[in-house]
Order: structure tokens, then sequence, then C-alpha cells
């Protein structure tokens, strides 16, 4: 049976990563930093480096704490139109995505 994980859990675990990963290069995020505001892109708070941090951290947690597995930097998510990554929210219905489509992702 996988274990089930609600979307403000996964929105928390994300969102803590971004900070984290902000907190790793001695940046801040913005003030009105939230669900909607951009993660990686022209103005964002992420680099490169930032969001692979990002991406590994939230993979780790997840294996760590729930013992389920997902990959999200793969082939599903780099030929999308829209990234994934470009906001907390698109990152979290991504991982709800993974998460329940029934495999390990």
């Amino acid at each position: 049976m996988r274990t089930r994980i609600g979307r403000e859990e996964l929105l928390k675990l994300a969102r803590q990563a971004v900070l984290d990963a902000l907190e790793e290069r001695g940046a801040k995020p913005p003030d009105d930093f939230g669900p909607t505001s951009r993660l990686f892109g022209r103005g964002a708070p992420l680099d490169s480096l930032g969001l692979v941090s990002v991406v590994t951290e939230i993979e780790e947690r997840l294996e760590e704490e729930k013992g389920l597995t997902v990959v999200l930097a793969d082939e599903r998510a780099m030929s999308r139109r829209a990234s994934p990554f470009r906001t907390l929210d698109s990152l979290v219905d991504y991982l709800e995505e993974c998460l329940g489509n029934g495999t390990d992702a």
C-alpha cells in the first residue's frame, strides 16, 4: 500500500526545500514568496544549481521520511511545454502527478 501525502504537506515540503536551497547560497526569498511565486527562470530566486538542489532535496526527503521513490527531473518533466518547476504550485501539481500515478514514478 502506497503512502498518501496531501497537497498541503507536499507544498510545505517543496517550500522548505526552496528556502533551504536559497539559504545555502546566501540568498533570501522574495517578500511575497508563496505558491504562485516563480521558482526558476528570469527574475526568479533559483538558478539551475539551486533548482537541482531543490529537486534532489524533495526526492531525498520523500524517500527518507515517507519511503517513496520519485524522480522529478526526467524525460517527462523536461519534455513539457510548461516546466513543472516554474512555481511552487506547478511543482506540487507535478509531485502529485508523480506520486499518484500508480507507480514509483
